[in-house]
């Protein structure tokens, strides 16, 4: 039986070199599935920018902790758009980036950081919880699927 101390919790200015490695670790990918716009980089996060996240109210920065090392990030905020005429007024929570360590995959810590930011942006207001992923990040996409998630628009681009 396993007798590690899993759990998830707020990120704090100590887990700067974790986040970066987790960060970096979702850039590459990311910039091997669309190159033509996110550019490979080591340069991901700064401790003035981290400050700056855990200092913002409606910002939210998880990690899945096992016996004191970072192995899964969530980034999220609660966005309020304002209602006009002819759109309603909403409120929602928006995840930014979700990552664990490739050693660490299937083992419920994404599922424990999206729920724990659900609860995060419900208690801040948020009535959803909205995302973007690339059309072809097929495991992203059917983990979303399998925790809830469905379409509700697509992107369209075309290269001029």
């Amino acid at each position: 039986m396993d007798k590690s101390r899993r759990f998830i919790r707020t990120a704090t200015i100590n887990d700067l070199l974790a986040l970066k490695r987790l960060f970096i670790v979702e850039n590459h990918h990311n910039a091997s599935i669309a190159p033509d716009v996110v550019s490979k980089t080591e340069d991901v996060l700064t401790e003035e920018e981290l400050r700056e996240i855990i200092a913002d109210n409606n910002q939210c920065l998880l990690v899945a902790d096992v016996d004191g090392n970072v192995v899964g990030t969530l980034l999220g905020s609660v966005v309020n758009v304002a209602g006009r005429r002819w759109t309603n007024s909403r409120c929602y929570g928006y995840i930014e980036e979700l990552v664990v360590d490739e050693n660490q995959r299937g083992k419920g810590f994404a599922r424990q950081l999206v729920a724990t930011f659900e609860g995060w942006a419900k208690v801040k207001g948020a009535a959803s919880v909205e995302l973007h992923v690339w059309s072809n990040n097929q495991t992203a996409n059917e983990f979303y699927r399998r925790y809830g998630f469905s379409e509700k628009q697509r992107l369209l681009s075309k290269s001029l």
